[in-house]
C-alpha cells in the first residue's frame, strides 16, 4: 500500500515532463536505469520494516505528548502555592532552570520567580490555612534559592576574573534583596491577620530563613548590615 498515494509511472512521467530541462524523456530507458540501479539496494527485511513502521510510529506519538506537555505547561503556569496544578508550574521552572542558559539569563529567570511568588503574597485567601503556609513556603524558597545560585555564579565569575559579568549579577541580587524586603513586609501584615500559635510560629520561621537570605545578598553587596532588624 501506498500511503502518499503515488503512481510511479504516471506521475513520474508527469514531473519530469513538466521539467524545464530540454530533453527526450524515454519511458523505457527510464524504467530500465533505475531498476539496474536498485539492484545493488538490499531490500528490509520484514522484521526491519516492522521496526521502521514503529520508530515512525513512536515518533508521531512522542511529538504528541511534547505539545501536550508544553500547552499544560502553559495552562499551568499561572497557577499559585496550594492550587491543584503548581506543582506542575513549579516543576516547568525547575526544567527552564536546567536549560544550558548563560548565569545571567538564570539570573533573571530567579528573578522572574521570586516577582511570581510575590504576586502571590497578595493574593492570599485568610479562610485556607494550608495555602496560605503553602504560600509563605514557596515565597521563602525562591528568595534562598535565587540569592545562593546566583551569589555562587557571582563568585565563580570572579575567580575567572570576568569582573563586568560579575557585576550584572551584582544588580541582580539587589533587586532580589529589594525583593525579599517586600517578600518580608507582605507576610509580617499577613501574619497578623493570623489568630492560630502554632501557624505564626510557622510563619516567622520561614521569615527567618528570608531574613537570612537577605543577609548573604547583602554581604556581596557590601552593604551594611549591622542595622538589620
Amino acid at each position: 500500500m501506498n500511503p502518499f498515494n503515488f503512481k510511479p509511472d504516471n506521475d513520474l512521467t508527469k514531473m519530469l515532463k513538466q521539467s524545464q530541462q530540454d530533453f527526450r524523456f524515454d519511458q523505457e530507458k527510464v524504467k530500465a536505469r533505475l531498476d539496474y540501479s536498485l539492484r545493488d539496494v538490499p531490500i528490509l527485511a520484514p522484521s526491519h520494516r516492522f521496526f521502521t513502521i514503529r520508530i515512525v510510529r513512536y515518533s508521531v506519538v512522542t511529538a504528541s505528548m511534547l505539545i501536550f506537555v508544553s500547552a499544560t505547561f502553559v495552562f499551568a503556569s499561572n497557577a499559585k502555592p496550594g492550587e491543584k496544578l503548581f506543582a506542575l508550574n513549579k516543576f516547568g521552572e525547575q526544567v527552564l532552570l536546567s536549560l544550558p542558559l548563560t548565569m545571567d539569563q538564570k539570573a533573571q529567570l530567579h528573578t522572574h520567580i521570586v516577582t511570581n511568588r510575590l504576586n502571590a503574597l497578595s493574593q492570599i485567601q485568610t479562610a485556607d490555612v494550608t495555602s496560605q503556609l503553602e504560600t509563605v513556603k514557596e515565597s521563602d524558597e525562591s528568595i534562598q534559592a535565587a540569592i545562593w545560585a546566583i551569589s555562587t555564579n557571582k563568585e565563580k565569575l570572579q575567580t575567572r576574573g570576568q569582573t563586568t559579568s560579575a557585576q550584572k549579577l551584582d544588580k541582580v541580587l539587589n533587586q532580589l534583596d529589594d525583593l525579599a524586603a517586600q517578600h518580608e513586609q507582605r507576610i509580617k501584615i499577613f501574619e497578623t491577620t493570623v489568630n492560630d500559635q502554632k501557624t505564626r510560629d510557622k510563619i516567622d520561621a520561614r521569615l527567618h530563613e528570608i531574613k537570612k537570605a537577605r543577609h548573604k545578598a547583602r554581604l556581596e553587596l557590601k552593604i551594611d548590615t549591622e542595622n538589620e532588624d
